[in-house]
């Protein structure tokens, strides 16, 4: 029905690590194939595919440790126990912030407000690189166009509170397209 929020990754490194551009943690990866690893919340989560998508643009072989959910993945991150991830801003923020791990880019066409002074991926040289994490609310099929056009105003009231702060933090882009717009534009980007 509605597109309610777009949200990047941000790609992580834990501090031990010396790579500081995203150019140079290719190059240790490139120099040590199969020794870097990365967390992700699990199999086929956006963070782990952000990660394959890097790995396979970069040329390199970093290995994949799931964990069950961003809060265990972000732990190891932080413990040392992996080398780098992908995942979203508003779990990352507050470790970003604090210094236990860092920030080499934003997998994001554009950079994130909250997050100024990291870059894109696509600054970094990974020409397409547009991994966004969205949620959208649906409805059964069927429902009369009005009800796919326009919110609910339970909802409006919903969203704008609970989200506008989020939205003005930088952490989260506020949905523009409605969700048919927005879902048939990503399904012809894949298919391109």
């Amino acid at each position: 029905v509605i597109q309610i929020v777009d949200l990047a990754t941000v790609l992580l490194v834990n501090p031990a690590v010396t790579a500081k551009p995203v150019a140079e943690l290719i190059a240790l990866a490139k120099a040590q194939p199969g020794k870097l690893n990365y967390a992700s919340a699990g199999f086929g989560s956006v963070n782990h595919l952000a990660a394959e998508l890097f790995d396979y643009e970069a040329g390199i072989n970093v290995v994949h440790v799931p964990y069950q959910g961003g809060g265990p993945s972000i732990a190891a991150l932080v413990a040392g126990d992996v080398q780098m991830e992908f995942i979203t801003l508003p779990p990352s923020l507050p470790f970003i912030k604090d210094g236990r791990v860092r920030a080499l880019g934003v997998s994001s066409a554009k950079r994130q407000p909250v997050l100024p002074d990291v870059p894109t991926l696509q600054e970094a040289g990974f020409k397409d690189f547009d991994v966004t994490y969205w949620n959208c609310l649906f409805g059964p099929a069927g429902l009369p166009a009005p009800g796919c056009t326009t919110r609910p105003a339970g909802l409006s009231t919903t969203i704008t509170s609970r989200s506008s702060q989020a939205i003005e933090s930088g952490m989260f882009s506020a949905a523009g397209a409605s969700t048919t717009t927005y879902i048939k534009g990503q399904l012809q980007e894949v298919a391109a």
